[in-house]
């Protein structure tokens, strides 16, 4: 029968520079922390957050308008673009 010693790794030299106690885990034991999405799915998720951060900013932040008309303001002609600064 064989025994081994508490004082003896169980495990090979570690690499220079590492403590002794240092041990690498088996990545067959790892669990696979983020499964393997599809190209579509990325692009979906991509999608629909750039989406939702358009409505974001265009409803609390600025939006974007076109003068259609005459102005008040002589500086504003018809079909101006400028934007509304909503955050003020």
């Amino acid at each position: 029968m064989h025994t081994v010693d508490d004082d003896v790794p169980a495990t090979p030299n570690p690499p220079a520079g590492q403590p002794a106690s240092f041990r690498q885990p088996e990545m067959s034991s790892m669990p696979n922390p983020m499964p393997k999405v599809g190209g579509l799915g990325l692009w979906v998720r991509d999608l629909l957050v750039s989406a939702v951060a358009s409505v974001l900013i265009i409803t609390f932040l600025y939006q974007p308008v076109r003068v259609e008309g005459t102005s008040m303001l002589p500086r504003l002609d018809d079909r101006d673009r400028l934007f509304i600064n909503k955050f003020v």
